[in-house]
């Protein structure tokens, strides 16, 4: 995680776009890890929306405590699995 501060509830990261931006960003890879325009070995693919984004395995479990807190924020609403919907996530 990058010396940054992010906003919290109590003890928990909170749900904030800044913080979900924070994390992202450390998360992804960055240009100078493309070796050669190649996508690293073990890269998390992500399929969005507007595109495919790589995220970094070891920068996930850095942040995985991080990820987990914004989560708990989330309405159960959202949850395939408690809402019988689909989920955006």
């Amino acid at each position: 995680m990058p010396n940054t501060t992010l906003e919290k509830h109590g003890n928990i990261v909170a749900l904030t776009s800044e913080n979900v931006h924070t994390i992202m960003m450390d998360c992804l890879y960055s240009a100078s890890e493309m070796k050669g325009g190649q996508v690293p070995e073990g890269t998390i693919i992500v399929e969005g929306i507007q595109g495919q984004v790589g995220f970094n395995p070891e920068r996930i479990k850095e942040s995985i405590s991080s990820i987990l807190d914004m989560l708990s924020f989330i309405s159960n609403d959202f949850s395939s699995e408690e809402a019988g919907g689909t989920s955006f996530m």
